[in-house]
């Protein structure tokens, strides 16, 4: 299970936001500090980082890193004659350039600009520019039970966030050399950032819940995560919440012989623990919900070799 490095690689990952991923990164990475074990926990849900909310850091952050994973443009006004063309010969595609009427020179939407690059190659006078920009800071902070806690975080409007998240998990790994275990938080769905996460792992966590678009969104990572050959187990989280939904993700599982680590029910002091800013461990810990994760947590460390 373990790489060459001796460092074991855990993703949490879901089809769909808002089924729980957070809730139990937060809670396993709270489980391997309390139990003595040596790790970094990553948020690599980029577009929406929020691990860190679910503990109180302490201080101010001790190292943060911009990150430029896409180009824009920019423009030049000493060198624009005023003559239109770019405008009127319609050099963007996108929309990114607009004509300012009072000051006669345009104006670059730097939001809708893609970085294609026609406008400084269209331009006679050489007046736009493509290149870097920044698309986000990737932190590095300590929580209060002492481990370090990476996450990435991207501007509003830059893309290329799979980069970003490919950059995150580097940084933790050069900040976080010693670490024994990586727990990483990551997107929802199945594009470049979730492709990003998976890759280098050595066993990936898969959170559903029992209604139609979280299964069905759920079995499609599960399809990526296959495409891996990456071992993995199910979370079902809220089982209780429809019976049906429940007994149709029971009979998936058992069909494809996939692995169950366990079932979080429904448990009012999980919204409670995030409003207080508490992982459920430390804010309830004999809760329905904390109970469940307790079990989860042991048949996750028999699946990574731990027990």
């Amino acid at each position: 299970m373990r790489k060459q490095d001796g460092k074991i690689r855990i993703g949490v990952v879901s089809g769909k936001g808002g089924v729980g991923k957070s809730t139990v990164t937060a809670a396993i990475a709270h489980m391997m500090a309390r139990d003595g074990l040596d790790l970094v926990a990553v948020d690599c849900d980029v577009d929406a980082p929020n691990l860190s909310l679910l503990f109180n850091m302490e201080g101010e952050t001790m190292n943060k890193k911009p990150v430029q994973t896409t180009e824009k443009a920019s423009f030049n006004e000493e060198k624009c004659i005023g003559c239109m063309e770019c405008v009127e010969g319609q050099f963007c595609i996108f929309n990114a350039i607009r004509w300012n009427v009072d000051d006669s020179i345009p104006i670059l939407d730097t939001l809708a600009c893609e970085g294609c690059g026609s406008c400084a190659v269209l331009c006679k006078q050489g007046a736009f520019d493509i290149g870097p920009i920044d698309s986000g800071t990737i932190y590095h902070d300590t929580t209060e039970m002492g481990f370090p806690l990476v996450f990435g975080e991207t501007i509003i409007g830059a893309s290329t966030s799979g980069k970003t998240v490919a950059e995150t998990k580097t940084f933790a790994e050069e900040n976080a050399p010693q670490a024994d275990f990586m727990i990483i938080d990551g997107p929802p769905g199945i594009g470049c950032p979730v492709l990003a996460t998976l890759t280098g792992l050595q066993f990936a966590i898969v959170v559903m819940e029992p209604f139609p678009a979280a299964f069905h969104d759920a079995s499609r990572v599960i399809n990526v995560i296959e495409g891996y050959n990456l071992p993995f187990g199910i979370v079902i989280n809220r089982c209780d919440a429809w019976e049906k939904g429940f007994k149709d993700i029971q009979t998936f599982i058992k069909e494809r012989g996939y692995t169950l680590l366990g079932n979080i029910p429904i448990d009012m002091n999980v919204p409670r623990s995030v409003a207080s800013m508490q992982t459920i461990m430390k804010y309830s810990p004999g809760s329905p919900a904390a109970v469940a994760l307790e079990k989860i947590f042991g048949n996750l460390k028999v699946q990574v070799g731990l027990s």
